[in-house]
């Protein structure tokens, strides 16, 4: 059987660089809502320069956030609007230098990936992974520099361990997810505070 991994490299191999959502829908096949989650944003978590304002993340932010929502109301397979189905998702990231190193990093993760404690893979913890992907995929929506990559990189993470089954690892990557949601929190509530400290700077005086 074959990991997602490689079946990202075939994809990877072929000429084709944009696949609508239904196509990568119906290669993933079953588990289709956490491989489509992880292969939406893989190419995100690929090292680079921000671009795009931070908008660059939101399309596979809100398709994560409409995925999740789908696993906590029960739905055993992705269930789009036609609309949405038609959307074309870019990989050609996933064809660039900087891949191979991505890559080497998955090798490196599948090591340690066993099909374990197979036995917490529930529909109730389904939908408690539903949840924790839940923050992150709303920070990937923003569109500010910088929200976007660590909250990724957790949405990534746990789609690819449950694709594998790791009921151990699995714990991990949910702890990562977390400890990212509560870092934006605070930092958030800081800045906040101090914009609000502010207010009379940058309204002007208007707001006392």
């Amino acid at each position: 059987m074959k990991t997602i991994r490689e079946k990202i490299l075939e994809l990877r191999n072929k000429k084709q660089n944009k696949y609508s959502v239904k196509q990568l829908i119906d290669y993933f096949g079953s588990d289709s809502h956490w491989a489509v989650i992880f292969i939406v944003n893989l190419p995100m978590t690929i090292p680079a320069p921000p671009y795009a304002g931070g908008f660059s993340t939101l399309p596979t932010g809100t398709l994560a956030l409409i995925l999740s929502i789908q696993i906590l109301l029960g739905y055993k397979k992705v269930e789009l609007p036609a609309t949405l189905e038609k959307i074309n998702i870019d990989i050609s990231l996933l064809k660039s230098e900087n891949y191979k190193k991505v890559n080497d990093t998955l090798i490196w993760l599948e090591k340690y990936l066993k099909k374990r404690k197979t036995d917490i893979f529930s529909a109730f913890f389904e939908k408690v992974l539903a949840i924790t992907i839940i923050p992150p995929s709303l920070l990937m929506m923003l569109p500010i520099i910088f929200t976007n990559w660590l909250p990724c990189v957790s949405v990534t993470l746990i789609s690819f361990v449950y694709l594998f089954k790791d009921g151990l690892s699995i714990f991990i990557a949910v702890v990562f997810a977390w400890l990212v949601t509560f870092f934006y929190i605070i930092l958030f509530t800081i800045f906040g505070t101090l914009f609000w400290e502010k207010r009379k700077v940058w309204s002007f005086g208007l707001i006392k």
